[in-house]
């Protein structure tokens, strides 16, 4: 008799979920607050999971990006345990919450637009909405053209390659650092 890993897919499973880990490949994941009062998923300024988060005010702030004067400081990752909250059931980093960027590792995100393997990672100040997974602002440098809205990500690239609303997986080379004061 198989057991239940081996029946339902278990670790070979090819992807997960938004902003979760992909392999067991070592990562880091550093600590920030998201600073946003409005904009991201929501009018309260709520973070979605496997989105590129630009710096705030505040020495560990972040805020979603949305612009490309924000310095990019990496994709904020899957907290498993949070629960939704009212109104709408939106499933995400609240305003004045800790949230996790991914310094190293691998990630998976919904692509915005169609990507390639090996491609550099941008950020998109136009966000993506999916169907019912979540949004991206993650896109490719070979993909869209160059412009004001197209921030490149240094050291994320593109690991796996999808069409626009696919999962794929981002390796985080070295991100950005911590910043103290």
């Amino acid at each position: 008799m198989a057991n239940l890993l081996g029946t339902t897919g278990g670790y070979l499973l090819p992807l997960g979920l938004p902003g979760s880990a992909y392999s067991s490949s070592p990562r880091a994941i550093n600590t920030w607050v998201n600073e946003a009062v409005s904009g991201g998923l929501d009018s309260a300024g709520t973070i979605d999971f496997g989105v590129a988060v630009a710096k705030g005010t505040a020495d560990n702030g972040c805020v979603p990006f949305t612009s490309s004067s924000q310095r990019v400081i990496g994709i904020t990752s899957r907290m498993p345990l949070m629960t939704a909250t009212a109104p709408g059931n939106i499933i995400g980093y609240q305003s004045n919450r800790a949230l996790g960027v991914y310094r190293l590792g691998d990630v998976v995100v919904i692509a915005a637009e169609a990507v390639s393997e090996g491609d550099q990672v941008v950020a998109l100040t136009t966000t993506y909405t999916g169907n019912t997974m979540g949004t991206s602002n993650l896109g490719s440098i070979h993909t869209g053209a160059a412009s004001s809205s197209r921030v490149l990500l240094a050291n994320h690239r593109w690991k796996t390659s999808a069409a626009q609303g696919g999962l794929a997986v981002i390796e985080v080379i070295a991100g950005e650092q911590m910043v103290t004061s």
